[in-house]
């Protein structure tokens, strides 16, 4: 028996132990069973579920999200593309730019169909617009972004990361996985 626990008559015979209930206060005491209907236990129990209602209610951060970053394996001294998809947050918002250390710029751009049947490649000027909720994928004939001058090691089945600048959000930080062609 832990020696403070009821019975203990050093304890038991002063008179803060008698006010405190010692042993209702230590989780490992007998009469454990007791404590649970203490109106302490329920107003701890209420609080907590309240606590937890109000961390349900608040949702994420907001922010935009990206996943699905990926790069397939550029050819020896050719640009790669970044292929992702950004999901937006609470706000609209706009992709204004990225950046990676294994390149030496990173490009916004748009892959077209010009009127004549042959895909044209160009830079976006003003950003990429994020609706809020909706989801903008980045793939190979539409948006992407241009790894220009890729250097370091860069192998299928490793990973680089990617800077995704948002012009609200900030920065957003990713891991882009290495894909063979």
């Amino acid at each position: 028996m832990v020696p403070w626990t009821e019975g203990d008559a050093l304890r038991e015979s002063e008179p803060w132990a008698r006010q405190l209930r010692w042993r209702r206060f230590v989780p490992w005491a007998e009469g454990d069973a007791q404590r649970e209907s203490e109106p302490w236990a329920r107003r701890l129990g209420v609080f907590t579920l309240g606590a937890l209602i109000l961390v349900g209610c608040t949702g994420g951060s907001g922010g935009p999200t990206v996943t699905d970053a990926r790069i397939p394996v550029p050819g020896e001294g050719a640009p790669g593309a970044f292929y992702l998809t950004i999901t937006g947050g609470d706000e609209d918002d706009r992709v204004v730019g990225a950046a990676s250390p294994q390149c030496v710029q990173t490009v916004l751009h748009e892959s077209m169909e010009s009127g004549d049947g042959m895909m044209t490649m160009s830079a976006v000027e003003g950003g990429v617009p994020v609706e809020a909720g909706s989801a903008v994928v980045f793939e190979p004939g539409g948006f992407h972004l241009m790894c220009l001058e890729p250097s370091g090691s860069i192998a299928p089945g490793e990973s680089i990361p990617l800077t995704v600048a948002f012009e609200n959000a900030g920065n957003v930080e990713v891991e882009a996985l290495i894909e063979a062609r």
